[in-house]
C-alpha cells in the first residue's frame, strides 16, 4: 500500500507501523471502533507528507478516500438487501 502512496524506506514503513500500533492501542483502551487500514493509510500519508507534501500522490490518497465514502453506504445496502432477501424467503 505505501508505494502507491508514497515511496517508502525501512525507517519510513517503522515510523507508519510504530505510530499505527500506538493509535490502535490508545483507541482500544478507550473503547473506540477503528479501522487498522483507515490507520495504516494516514500514517503512510504522514509519513510521505512529513518529508514533503509534493512527495504524496494525492491522485491515490484521494481515490482511496472516495473508496472509505462509498464504503458505508454500499454495505447498508447490501445488507439492506440480504436480509429482505432472507426474512421474505424464510420468514
Amino acid at each position: 500500500m505505501g508505494f502507491e502512496i508514497t515511496k517508502l524506506t525501512p525507517i519510513d514503513g517503522f515510523a507508519a507501523e510504530l505510530s499505527s500500533s500506538l493509535v490502535m492501542l490508545t483507541a482500544s483502551l478507550l473503547g473506540m471502533p477503528l479501522s487498522s487500514t483507515h490507520i495504516i493509510v494516514g500514517s503512510i500519508t504522514g509519513v510521505g507528507t512529513a518529508r514533503g507534501v509534493q512527495r504524496v500522490r494525492w491522485t491515490t490518497a484521494h481515490k482511496v478516500a472516495l473508496a472509505w465514502f462509498f464504503t458505508l453506504p454500499g454495505a447498508a445496502i447490501v445488507s439492506g438487501l440480504i436480509f429482505y432477501l432472507l426474512s421474505s424467503t424464510l420468514g
